[in-house]
């Protein structure tokens, strides 16, 4: 019964791809009623997490992120699905890159990348997008869905715009077997880690934060740049990104440091536009230890 109804609701999403844009985003506002007045869709967590992350706010302040981030969200996830519609044209059209002649000097240098972000804007966009411009191989890292249907959904809408997706537990292997040529590899940094013990712990927007390690071992693996992925908003429907040159070389960075750049850059973003993050994510169920406070020095 639950594959039924997953493969009927692929099916549903293979149709809004098809919709056009003044359809969608009329189903996208009504879906915000819905989503944020009617169902109230994890509005808690998120107050919880805005309340953390900006004290100093006033609570009307947090209001109108919280208002702006389920418009968003409601966007973004009626956008997601004309990745499969979408052609190379479309997607430069709607999805335009600037000021990234480093990035193209580096991959002419014979340089391999690792592509970081968060669950900011579009990350879905954002990945094709990357793999569209971009004249290497791209692959993704992702976390692979319960929902058999919709795990491969998801994995043929990014393979068709020339991602190879890898899962996550096999992502390393994957990559000693299949990085011969040069790559870049796209990984969304702000998940949440389920061995807090071998993450990196940092103060982020505010509070205690557990960190993968696994862009920096990957990045330090095979001696790629580091590339943060930032992404802006140009009007409902249209992005605009630049690849933002954090380390050309790993040579010579400290232990941690890698994190500490991608992490410390996210965060700015999220501060300069708070609407545009995902809010509704439990990123702080995990709570620091005694001794992890004291091995990073956390209060």
């Amino acid at each position: 019964m639950n594959n039924f109804f997953s493969r009927l609701g692929v099916l549903l999403v293979t149709l809004i791809a098809y919709l056009p844009f003044p359809i969608i985003y009329f189903i996208s506002d009504f879906l915000y009623v819905f989503i944020y007045y009617i169902a109230g869709y994890r509005k808690k967590v998120v107050r919880t997490n805005l309340l953390n992350s900006f004290p100093e706010l006033s609570s009307i302040e947090r209001l109108k992120i919280e208002k702006d981030f389920y418009h968003h969200l409601c966007d973004t996830i009626i956008e997601t699905p004309k990745m499969i519609s979408f052609t190379g044209a479309q997607i430069r059209n709607r999805i335009k890159m600037k000021n990234s002649e480093r990035y193209f000097e580096l991959i002419n240098e014979g340089k391999s990348f690792c592509l970081l972000f968060g669950h900011y804007h579009n990350w879905e966009w954002i990945s094709a997008a990357i793999a569209t411009y971009s004249p290497i191989n791209i692959f993704a890292i992702y976390k692979p869905l319960t929902s058999k249907p919709f795990d491969k959904m998801f994995y043929d809408m990014r393979a068709k715009h020339g991602i190879t997706p890898l899962p996550m537990q096999t992502s390393m292997r994957s990559l000693m077997k299949q990085s011969k040529d040069q790559f870049g590899v796209i990984i969304v940094t702000d998940q949440t880690p389920s061995n807090i013990e071998s993450s990196y712990w940092a103060k982020f927007l505010n509070q205690n934060t557990p960190i993968f390690l696994g862009s920096e071992k990957i990045a330090e693996h095979f001696e790629t740049s580091v590339i943060f992925v930032d992404i802006n908003r140009v009007k409902r429907g249209y992005l605009e990104f630049e690849f933002v040159v954090l380390a050309e070389s790993t040579k010579g960075l400290s232990e941690f440091e890698i994190t500490e750049l991608h992490t410390r850059y996210l965060e700015k973003r999220i501060i300069e536009k708070p609407a545009y993050w995902l809010w509704s994510h439990r990123r702080w169920k995990h709570q620091a230890t005694d001794a992890i406070k004291t091995k990073y020095h956390l209060s």
